[in-house]
């Protein structure tokens, strides 16, 4: 016969839908984005569930972190640049800072920014 505890029931539901909520959350960045560089070349940039960051830039590949905030997200490259994008009416945006910069600072370059899937 199963037992039924209203207290658990109820625990499991609040864990169920905090799952649910973070997990549609974090979608809407993770996956592969088309940006473009400070020259206008494009490149793909790869946000991971687990926070790392990588792209395809030039000949290299850079490396970094990302994470989200009340207005987009912010990533962290291991080169020094920190590129912001955020949603802006229906389309995303892409601004990038030079090293030494802050995200408060005029950025250095903005584009468009794609989600490809």
């Amino acid at each position: 016969m199963f037992y039924f505890n209203k207290k658990v029931f109820t625990v499991l539901s609040l864990i169920t839908s905090v799952v649910i909520y973070s997990t549609a959350q974090a979608g809407e960045y993770e996956g592969k984005w088309l940006l473009k560089d400070t020259d206008g070349t494009p490149f793909e940039a790869i946000f991971n569930h687990d926070g790392t960051a990588s792209g395809t830039h030039g000949k290299s590949m850079k490396h970094g972190t990302w994470k989200e905030d009340a207005n987009g997200i912010t990533i962290k490259w291991g080169t020094g640049w920190t590129t912001r994008i955020k949603k802006e009416n229906n389309q995303y945006v892409k601004l990038a800072f030079k090293p030494g910069a802050s995200v408060n600072d005029k950025p250095t370059n903005t584009s468009d920014a794609i989600k490809e899937n």
